[in-house]
């Protein structure tokens, strides 16, 4: 199935963003067989809106608001023209903007009560993770999906939301899992998986490479049998298993996380050259996940080592702050030191230049502390992303307790 996508927005039409969230739903949509004919930037003004719509030749038109509510009433009013109604109130929309509030412990702001008006006759695609909802809307021969512009909103809507309701008002031929893998490059999965890129059945292998993570979707006609899609599937973690890390669509620091949830374990971390980007990776990625983070320290002096991590003068003095034995010592005394059940660090020289140097990340627990040596090359900001993304990938072959060698020296 065909649909369009109409973005009315001044500043991605000027180039003052860019717009993530289209491709987003992009990969999204074709993993059921829908695939975008047509995507369309446009100014935000009810006529240009209007005339996108009716102009559209898809059954089904995506359109994307701004992450303003006040900027979104104009983009309402031109589907309710659209569909010859009015905006009125909408009860589920109301209770679940006061619901995120009540979560928040705020008062509703009152730009947010917008929220509360939809196109009369319109469904709510509910967002449980913020205050600007969804909608959906549709006659004899054209529905409109509306969905606010934001990437991260959009993510966690899909699933719960946006899928339900394509999967009640159209036909979708196809299903679909999601494979995440860490530390293995696009084009060594495709020659791994080559003889099973062309199978007679037509399932289809996509892979979406970002840094040193690659997504792989399998796409799959639902007539297909069950046994046929299962041995498929298995033929991949047989081959890929040792790189994969989770079989949904979720970040790797989410991953992380409901790890955590799932076994009931507390960690501490300590950055020495991440700057705080596991414990950020984590907090963005679980609205709980300061219940499981026992203590969060970044250590990118000596001074900050002895002090916040419990080393003594002589082990900051006797080794170098990237090597095995500096990770091992932090973690051990941060364990010593905590209520954690399992401990996390990375260890660096953030002073290196050029960036392409040896790096230590620990991970464990009481009963032993594994340290795995990393080289890394890139800018300083890349390094510390990536440093950060293998630590949590370590951290989940751990919580998952899996040896883990990662085509790595480990220590």
């Amino acid at each position: 199935m065909r649909a369009t996508c109409i973005v009315p927005s001044s500043d991605v039409l000027l180039g003052k963003k860019s717009d993530n969230t289209v491709q987003y739903l992009a990969k999204r949509l074709l993993e059921g067989g829908v695939t975008f004919s047509q995507v369309l930037t446009i100014q935000n003004n009810p006529k240009d809106i209007l005339d996108a719509i009716a102009a559209a030749t898809s059954p089904l038109v995506v359109v994307l608001g701004e992450k303003s509510s006040v900027k979104n009433v104009n983009i309402k009013k031109a589907i309710a023209n659209f569909f010859e109604c009015q905006l009125v109130e909408n009860n589920v929309a109301i209770s679940a903007v006061q619901n995120y509030y009540k979560q928040q412990g705020e008062p509703i702001l009152l730009e947010h009560e917008n929220e509360y008006f939809l196109p009369e006759g319109s469904r709510v695609v509910l967002n449980a993770n913020g205050p600007m909802q969804g909608f959906f809307i549709k006659n004899s021969e054209k529905a409109v999906l509306f969905l606010p512009n934001d990437l991260l909103m959009c993510e966690k809507m899909y699933d719960y939301s946006v899928l339900p309701m394509l999967l009640e008002n159209f036909d979708l031929d196809y299903l679909s899992i999601n494979i995440k893998t860490f530390g293995i490059v696009e084009k060594d999965i495709l020659s791994i998986l080559k003889d099973l890129l062309s199978n007679k059945y037509k399932i289809m292998i996509t892979t979406y490479p970002q840094d040193l993570e690659v997504g792989i979707v399998v796409r799959y006609n639902k007539s297909i049998e069950k046994s046929i899609v299962d041995s498929f599937i298995q033929k991949i973690y047989e081959r890929l298993n040792k790189f994969i890390y989770s079989s949904e669509d979720s970040s790797i620091f989410k991953s992380v996380m409901d790890l955590l949830k799932l076994t009931s374990k507390k960690i501490a971390v300590a950055e020495c050259i991440t700057g705080g980007k596991v414990v950020s990776g984590l907090l963005e990625s679980d609205p709980d996940a300061n219940h499981y983070i026992v203590e969060g320290v970044i250590a990118n002096t000596d001074k900050a080592k002895i002090n916040r991590c419990g080393l003594n003068s002589g082990i900051v003095k006797n080794f170098a702050c990237n090597s095995p034995e500096m990770a091992y010592e932090i973690g051990a005394s941060m364990l010593q030191a905590s209520t954690a059940d399992i401990v996390l660090v990375t260890a660096g020289d953030i002073d290196f230049s050029p960036r392409n140097k040896s790096y230590s990340i620990a991970v464990g627990d009481r009963e032993g502390i594994h340290v795995y040596k990393n080289n890394f090359i890139g800018t300083h900001e890349q390094i510390m992303t990536n440093v950060a993304k293998t630590a949590a990938f370590y951290l989940i072959k751990k919580l998952k307790e899996n040896d883990l060698r990662f085509l790595q020296s480990d220590v």
